[in-house]
């Protein structure tokens, strides 16, 4: 990924740009309202994605007991893959709780930074989105990306890994006090 160094066609720098668009979208899911909230929080779905936190979590320490040469990509995957789905419905649930629109065009990373900036969330999580993001397309599309240079190992793997075992605690919390669990 480049350092958002560049300019567009109307001579405006490309970083900032950048980061007026997630200001902008960031602005846009807190305005909304309560009503427009169409998927309900679950307590047998935060569970089920719970395990899939626990099984990114196994599958991260099985991998480490393997000799580098051993190791297979498609448990790496499975465990990216798991991790962003942990990560996008904790959330999805952190979003609701606050009465904000539940994004469904995976911009989570805007969803993360909006709850992080309202002082809803203690840390920002929207690096680990926009990451894991990238990680989890890598892994489900293989070379049918856009981005084909997106590559991660296991060190990547247990960054993303324990920033949303952080986001548990973090939304797992709020949920309790919400009574929702």
């Amino acid at each position: 990924m480049g350092h958002g160094y560049g300019w567009d066609q109307q001579g405006l720098p490309l970083r900032l740009l950048q980061q007026l668009r997630i200001s902008l979208n960031c602005a846009k899911i807190f305005l909304k309202k309560e009503k427009e909230i169409i998927m309900p929080f679950k307590k047998t779905d935060w569970k089920l994605f719970c395990e899939r936190l626990l099984k990114a979590r196994i599958a991260y320490d099985n991998l480490m007991k393997l000799e580098k040469k051993n190791r297979k990509g498609a448990e790496l995957d499975d465990a990216i893959n798991n991790c962003w789905m942990f990560g996008e419905f904790a959330l999805n649930a952190a979003l609701e709780m606050n009465k904000m629109t539940v994004p469904q065009d995976h911009t989570q990373h805007v969803g993360a930074k909006t709850l992080f900036q309202a002082g809803k969330l203690k840390r920002d999580y929207s690096k680990a989105f926009e990451e894991l993001g990238l990680y989890r397309k890598k892994a489900t599309y293989g070379s049918y990306v856009k981005q084909r240079s997106t590559h991660y190992s296991t060190a990547e793997l247990l960054k993303c890994l324990e920033e949303m075992e952080s986001l548990h605690g973090e939304v797992e919390a709020l949920l309790e006090k919400e009574k929702k669990l």
